[in-house]
């Protein structure tokens, strides 16, 4: 059995270029917090998600 958060938050960051964001999960990761999902996507995914 697993518990129901009562609270959920979701946060996104645009970073300046594909090798600052893998940086920065490189960094959470290392840092020890444990997020359910990290999803880093380059230029070309990042114009197709946001039109």
């Amino acid at each position: 059995m697993k518990l129901i958060p009562e609270k959920k938050y979701y946060t996104a960051i645009l970073f300046q270029n594909f090798e600052d964001g893998m940086e920065a999960c490189r960094a959470i990761i290392q840092s020890g917090l444990k997020p359910a999902t990290v999803r880093l996507s380059d230029e070309e995914e990042t114009e197709f998600i946001l039109s």
